[in-house]
């Protein structure tokens, strides 16, 4: 398991299918928390009640074969680089 937290700041133009689509390359459980949600990244209903927004901070847990990656692509959808 990998987990790092994060501020977002680059999620104003962002579409949040984007973010599930990419989730669900992964074959790893994506997780992301903040305040009161911990929502799976990979699930719709989840995504949209999290709403992330530019300034929140946001921890990403990642755990499988492939977690690493996950843990990076997820990161780079939140941040601008």
């Amino acid at each position: 398991m990998t987990r790092k937290e994060i501020i977002v700041s680059d999620i104003s133009q962002k579409n949040m299918a984007e973010l599930i689509h990419l989730a669900c390359v992964f074959e790893s459980d994506v997780m992301l928390e903040s305040c009161q949600y911990r929502i799976n990244a990979k699930s719709l209903m989840g995504v949209m009640a999290f709403h992330p927004t530019d300034g929140m901070a946001v921890n990403i847990t990642t755990s499988g074969k492939d977690e690493q990656d996950a843990l990076s692509a997820v990161e780079d959808f939140f941040i601008k680089r």
